[in-house]
């Protein structure tokens, strides 16, 4: 039994370099591919991954298990930062011109925080529950939906009205928080397609 939990927990350490892997691949295709098409294509990896660590004929492998997740983890940790940068521009874009922005952006900045902390927690737990992985999966697809109608909602606050087929972006600003004294500051943004 502690061997299992070693090896898990060694397994999740993976899964984490293979995220941050993930976004070193990502750099230095920000430039040559638009933004919408990077998140198709790691949507598209996420969603494979899933699909091929399922045992569709009722018996798990671990090794397959092991490499779906690996494709997924390494497409999915960008995908989400991908997706919370368009969330930004969008918070921006919409509360700006109210005055409420930067109360709105801390308010998503804080309440990622206990999804990050809570997350791995119910995981485990729900796994203890349920060691078929039946329950724990649906808490995850459950999650993953509500995260996707949220990120289809914001997205849609970035297309311009009179353009809904096309991909163009009003201009605004995207929020970082710097390190620095200056804090908060506002920097220009790309639009989602060139």
């Amino acid at each position: 039994e502690t061997w299992t939990t070693d090896a898990v927990a060694i397994y999740m350490m993976g899964l984490i370099c293979l995220g941050v892997l993930g976004h070193a691949v990502l750099e230095p295709l920000h430039g040559v591919w638009p933004l919408r098409h990077l998140i198709f294509a790691a949507s598209l990896l996420v969603c494979l991954g899933t699909v091929y660590s399922v045992s569709w004929d009722g018996r798990l492998s671990v090794w397959r298990f092991s490499l779906g997740l690996s494709i997924a983890s390494a497409a999915a940790s960008p995908l989400s930062s991908m997706t919370n940068q368009v969330v930004n521009r969008a918070v921006v874009k919409t509360y700006s011109e109210e005055g409420a922005m930067v109360w709105a952006q801390l308010y998503w900045s804080i309440t990622s925080v206990p999804a990050r902390t809570l997350g791995p927690i119910l995981l485990s737990f729900a796994l203890e529950r349920d060691e078929s992985g039946a329950l724990a999966f649906g808490g995850v697809l459950a999650a993953s939906l509500a995260a996707a109608a949220v990120f289809v909602f914001f997205r849609s606050k970035l297309i311009t009205p009179h353009m809904e087929g096309d991909d163009e972006v009003l201009p605004g600003s995207d929020p970082t928080i710097t390190g620095g004294m200056d804090g908060f500051q506002l920097h220009s943004y790309a639009p989602l397609s060139p």
